[in-house]
């Protein structure tokens, strides 16, 4: 024999057993959910040990998914959940608008905040500015004045003497 023409027989074979099994499953629960009775002339099962064997697996998946859910969550288990949720969502809301802040609002506005400090660096500074000159003035003054005494102290003297 040649192994193709084996290989090709087999391939058919399970090819058309599986294709057999997944309609005996959708007929199945076609059955189950519409509550009719089987059809009795099923002419795709070659024997009867395959059909006890498929209607054995339809059964079986059948029942699976039918059966009730392992899942017994309990009041207290799903209130611990939604308050972790709660918790994680505020964190998350925090986080972005922290973010937000952070690379957002602040350049933003940082330029408008710099301008603002440096005006009023500007004004402190021409304030010092004015103070420092009055005072050289004042100094100055005080001194043009003693000078002055001292020049006509001196033209006093020589006149008077």
């Amino acid at each position: 024999m040649d192994k193709n023409s084996t290989f090709g027989q087999l391939f058919e074979q399970g090819k058309s057993a599986i294709d057999d099994s997944a309609s005996n499953v959708i007929d199945a629960t076609k059955q189950q959910i519409t509550g009719s009775q089987p059809a009795q002339s099923q002419p795709n099962l070659q024997n009867n040990e395959l059909q006890a064997q498929l209607s054995d697996d339809s059964r079986e998946i059948i029942n699976d998914f039918y059966a009730p859910s392992q899942n017994t969550n309990t009041p207290q288990d799903l209130e611990d959940k939604e308050e972790k949720l709660a918790k994680v969502r505020k964190e998350l809301q925090g986080f972005k608008s922290s973010l937000h802040q952070t690379t957002y609002y602040e350049p933003l506005f940082a330029y408008e905040k710099k301008k603002k400090e440096a005006s009023q660096q500007q004004e402190e500074y021409q304030e010092e500015e004015k103070k420092m000159e009055e005072l050289q003035q004042a100094e100055k003054k005080k001194q043009d004045l003693d000078t002055f005494r001292k020049q006509r102290g001196v033209e006093i003297r020589a006149s008077a003497g």
